[in-house]
């Protein structure tokens, strides 16, 4: 009798609903989120200090990245001169010069934002907008850049201006299209200004037929008022 009230007691906790695991609750803590959007505010302030160093010092610290593997990470961070040491060199090469070039300076409010957005519950500006603005200005500039860099016979020394992927895909453009690549990358941030600002019409080279029309409408009007006075008197 004793085990088959044991049974039920078991069949009883399983048919029971299981309360949320450890790991659920801690993600739902309103502390964790608090330290998380700390975190990622910090981490876009350190990306400002890594990537405006690495203006001034990147040409000196890409030899120690790119070789970081086969040296000590101690000895690689004495010899480096971003002021973030090697994590801040190491991610402004990453960043800067091998994908989007000065472009990656977008990802800061991205990344500031939404550490804001999640503290505080709410955000000066719309997330969403922001990222999907910031995601084309990312591939937009690059590329732009890129275009400049591959005009110059693709200076190294301006290769932080575009990254690898602003370069990459200019060279693309330009092997495509060829001179027609800067038409279409001004094509493509007119379209954007259109459509982000929700403009219906363009006045530049539009026939002036509407002043014509109220000045034809506004000259007899005041010359029959002055006729009108005329008599009067």
């Amino acid at each position: 009798t004793a085990s088959k009230a044991k049974a039920k007691e078991s069949e009883v906790e399983e048919e029971s609903p299981k309360g949320p695991s450890a790991i659920m609750t801690f993600l739902k803590d309103r502390r964790f989120h608090l330290v998380v959007g700390m975190f990622i505010m910090l981490f876009s302030f350190a990306l400002l200090i890594a990537f405006t160093s690495f203006l001034f010092s990147g040409r000196n610290d890409q030899s120690i990245v790119e070789s970081i593997w086969d040296t000590s990470i101690q000895e690689s961070g004495r010899e480096v001169d971003n002021l973030l040491g090697i994590l801040g060199a190491v991610l402004s090469y990453f960043f800067i010069y091998k994908w989007f070039g000065l472009a990656s300076y977008l990802f800061l409010p991205v990344f500031f934002l939404t550490g804001f957005r999640i503290i505080y519950l709410s955000s000066p500006v719309h997330l969403g907008t922001l990222i999907k603005t910031s995601f084309y200005f990312l591939l937009w500039i690059s590329t732009t850049f890129g275009y400049i860099v591959l005009s110059v016979n693709g200076d190294k020394f301006l290769a932080f201006l575009s990254g690898g992927i602003g370069f990459d895909s200019a060279l693309y453009l330009d092997n495509l299209i060829g001179w027609g690549t800067p038409f279409l990358l001004l094509f493509l941030l007119l379209s954007f200004g259109i459509y982000f600002f929700n403009i219906t019409k363009i006045h530049l080279f539009a026939p002036q037929t509407s002043f014509d029309s109220e000045a034809e409408m506004v000259i007899p009007e005041s010359i029959t008022e002055l006729e009108d006075e005329t008599e009067e008197e």
